[in-house]
């Protein structure tokens, strides 16, 4: 094992009177390195004792409300940040999913990030035969910023995606719900100095060693065929209708001329998912397209771009990460980085109607929020299960299916 893996710390949610799966034997294992230890029993109360059979409006203003409307930082927000980290583990463990967590050192003495997991197995898990699928956000904030849409919005949206999949029984799959710690970045001596520090945590060190442990394989190329891909939320709730209220980043004309296109025809309002992939990317992409346009009672335009860049971002040239780094500002990046299927999805943060002023501000608030982004945050949530449910019931690996083209950027 490598040796680095001694620095994280993974410990198991274990809710009272459960007992250990015999399968699960190997987080005892001394040769590891790695601890298994009880999480501190807490008393967090969960928005709801009882499962929606369908994706709740109510349920996520309310958990947003209750969980994800303070600064949740290592400096400015240290006790609501803890109390949100227990949230969502206990949401979890109250799903059935095996919950552990990822502690990993900062710059900073005595602050630690941690990333909570909840892991849904599937029948095939711990074989080869498994495709592992995952929805993923983060949970910290900058630190004078209440951070109900950056990232709140992408945190209930997974929860309330976790809670509606767990609930309709165990998939052929293994799906993995990640809530990412310091994706933020800030200036100077902090705990993440370039952001998406959680993710990168993650994958560098969590993802090889718990795929070696589990599945018995390290290698590259094994990892990528049994992770299928990843879905990356960050901030998804901000919804627009005005006309005007939607700016796009420099450059995008020329890089992205279709999306573009779509953006000015639609007088720039603000009221679309914008989704963010690369040609490795296309079988979940391809998949989360066709979950967004199934008709339904709520209906919003998605704007999708293709990044011209295949394999592992850090064996590509720096003037070619420059080209589309814009488009690289969340947690995807650290899957891009070692060459992982990812999607990202976003409501384009600061380039859209209030948040171009409350970005990383204390009036990203839940005085901003409003019954139309909430159906847009409804919306959003219900392709993800419409998207990670089929694709975790598949047996064996990735089906074939139809790619539509999308925009490409130039690189040369």
């Amino acid at each position: 094992m490598d040796p680095g893996l001694s620095m994280v710390t993974n410990r198991r949610m274990e809710l009272s009177g459960s007992t250990k799966n015999p399968e699960d034997s190997l987080w005892t294992s001394e040769a590891s390195c790695v601890s298994d230890r009880l999480v501190g029993k807490r008393t967090i109360v969960a928005a709801t004792a009882a499962v929606p059979p369908s994706v709740s409006r109510s349920w996520m203003q309310n958990t947003l409300r209750s969980h994800f409307s303070h600064a949740r930082h290592h400096l400015t927000g240290i006790q609501y940040k803890e109390d949100t980290r227990t949230f969502i583990s206990q949401e979890f463990a109250n799903y059935g999913l095996h919950v552990l967590l990822q502690t990993f050192p900062t710059p900073i003495e005595n602050v630690t990030g941690q990333n909570i997991i909840g892991i849904l197995k599937g029948k095939n898990f711990g074989r080869l035969a498994d495709t592992i699928w995952g929805i993923a956000a983060h949970y910290d904030t900058m630190p004078n910023t209440r951070g109900v849409d950056d990232n709140g919005s992408g945190m209930v949206a997974m929860l309330q995606a976790a809670q509606i999949l767990s609930a309709k029984g165990q998939p052929e799959n293994t799906i993995l719900f990640l809530a990412f710690d310091l994706e933020e970045w800030e200036r100077g001596v902090t705990a993440c100095v370039h952001g998406v520090c959680g993710s990168k945590a993650f994958v560098d060190q969590w993802l090889p060693w718990y795929f070696n442990m589990t599945y018995g394989v390290a290698d590259d190329q094994s990892l990528k065929r049994l992770l299928g891909g990843v879905i990356v939320l960050d901030t998804v709730m901000n919804f627009n209708n005005s006309d005007f209220s939607q700016t796009v980043p420099a450059g995008m004309q020329q890089a992205f001329p279709n999306s573009y296109a779509k953006i000015v025809a639609n007088n720039n309002r603000g009221n679309f998912l914008f989704e963010v992939d690369r040609p490795d990317d296309q079988q979940l992409a391809s998949v989360f397209s066709t979950a967004w346009k199934r008709p339904s009672t709520i209906e919003f335009p998605l704007n999708s771009i293709q990044l011209p860049i295949t394999g592992a971002l850090t064996r590509l040239p720096a003037y070619v990460i420059r080209r589309v780094s814009t488009f690289l500002r969340s947690d995807h990046k650290s899957f891009w980085d070692r060459g992982y299927a990812a999607i990202f999805l976003t409501d384009t943060g600061d380039f859209r109607g209030s948040m171009s002023d409350c970005y990383h501000a204390v009036c990203d608030n839940m005085a901003a929020v409003t019954d139309d982004k909430l159906k847009f945050l409804e919306k959003v949530t219900q392709a993800l299960i419409d998207t990670i449910g089929p694709l975790s019931s598949l047996s064996g690996h990735r089906p074939t299916t139809q790619i539509s083209a999308t925009d490409g950027l130039p690189i040369g």
